[in-house]
C-alpha cells in the first residue's frame, strides 16, 4: 500500500471541510481533502440561502458550494476521492482508495451527519421509488403529484415550501410533535400556504404498488387515529445521525453520538484529532457555523511546530 505523508488530512468536503482546507493551504500546510462523493456536502442541496453573508439575494446553496469548490481547485488543494476504509486517529492515518494517508499534525473529521430514517421495514428498498430524504434533490420529479413530508424543523418547512413551488398537486406536512420549530415569520408563511398540516402524528407504514412505487402513507395520531394519505412521494426530514462509524470508540462522544470537542480548538480528547461541522456535539447546523469550525481547527493545527 502506498503511503502519502502530509501535514493534515481533512475528511469531508462540505462547508466545514473546505474551509479548513482553504485555511490550511493558505498557511502553507500540505493538506489532503478526502471526499467520498462531490464537494459541497449538505450546503449544495439548499434551494434558497438567504442568511449566508455576501451571497446574492436569491442565491442557492449549490451556488455557494460551487464557489467553494472552485476555490479549492484554484488553490491547488489535493482532493482524494473515495470513502475511507479505516481511520486511525492515534496514528493520524486514513486509508482510502488503496492509499495510506499519514498526517504529521492532525486529522480533521468533517464527515457531517446522515439522514435519520423512519425505521420501517423495507424502507431502503423504497429509496428512489417515492421515498426521499431531500426534497430539493428529488421534489421536481413529483411535479403535479401528491406528496407528504414528515418532520418538525425549519429545514422541514423549507422543503415543504419548495414542494409547494414545484408545484406538487398537494403537500401534506406530518408533524411528529405538537409544533414546528421555526421562526415566527416562517410559521406565518406556513399558515398562509396551501400546505395541509397534521400535528402529533407519526408515520406507521408506506403502501406501494406492484412496481414497488409509493402509493400511500399510513399515519397514526397521538390520540390513536389511523389515517391513510394517498401520495406518490414521502420526504423524510427527521434530523440526522452523525457519521462516526469509522471513529467510534476512538474519541469521546455525547449521548447522541456526536463528537465532543474543546470549543477553543475543535480538538477532541484524542490529541491531533479534530471534529468540525455537523459531526461535532453542539453544532448549530448552519453553513456559517461550519465555516467557523473549520477556521478554528485549522488555526490550531497551523500554530503547531
Amino acid at each position: 500500500m502506498e503511503n502519502i505523508n502530509c501535514d493534515a488530512i481533512v475528511i469531508g468536503g462540505g462547508a466545514a471541510g473546505m474551509t479548513a482546507g482553504i485555511y490550511l493551504n493558505r498557511a502553507g500546510q500540505n493538506v489532503i481533502l478526502v471526499e467520498s462523493n462531490i464537494l459541497g456536502g449538505v450546503a449544495g442541496t439548499i434551494e434558497q440561502l438567504d442568511n449566508y453573508p455576501g451571497l446574492p439575494v436569491g442565491g442557492t446553496g449549490f451556488d455557494l458550494a460551487m464557489n467553494m469548490s472552485s476555490q479549492i481547485e484554484h488553490l491547488g488543494i489535493q482532493v482524494q476521492y473515495g470513502t475511507p476504509s479505516s481511520i486511525d486517529l492515534a496514528n493520524k492515518t486514513v486509508v482510502v482508495a488503496g492509499k495510506a494517508l499519514v498526517a504529521k499534525k492532525g486529522v480533521v473529521l468533517a464527515m457531517g451527519a446522515g439522514n435519520k430514517k423512519l425505521g420501517l421495514d423495507g424502507e431502503d428498498a423504497l429509496l428512489g421509488n417515492g421515498l426521499s430524504y431531500c426534497a430539493t434533490c428529488d421534489g421536481a420529479f413529483f411535479k403535479g403529484r401528491n406528496t407528504v413530508i414528515v418532520g418538525n424543523t425549519l429545514h422541514t418547512l423549507s422543503d415543504a415550501f419548495y414542494l409547494e413551488q414545484v408545484p406538487c398537486a398537494s403537500v401534506t406536512l406530518v408533524v411528529p410533535s405538537d409544533r414546528v420549530l421555526a421562526p415566527k415569520t416562517e410559521l406565518e408563511k406556513l399558515a398562509n400556504s396551501k400546505i395541509k398540516v397534521v400535528y402529533d402524528t407519526a408515520i406507521q407504514g408506506i403502501d406501494k404498488n406492484e412496481r414497488g412505487k409509493v402509493t400511500a402513507i399510513q399515519t397514526k395520531s397521538k390520540s390513536g387515529t389511523s389515517t391513510k394519505i394517498p401520495a406518490d412521494a414521502l420526504f423524510v426530514t427527521l434530523g440526522y445521525t452523525p457519521n462516526t462509524a469509522l471513529v467510534y470508540g476512538q474519541i469521546e462522544t455525547d449521548d447522541k453520538g456526536y463528537i465532543k470537542v474543546d470549543m477553543n480548538s475543535m480538538q477532541t480528547n484524542q490529541k491531533g484529532a479534530y471534529a468540525i461541522g455537523d459531526i461535532r456535539s453542539g453544532s448549530v447546523k448552519q453553513i456559517v457555523g461550519s465555516c467557523y469550525d473549520g477556521m478554528i481547527a485549522s488555526m490550531d493545527i497551523i500554530k503547531q511546530r
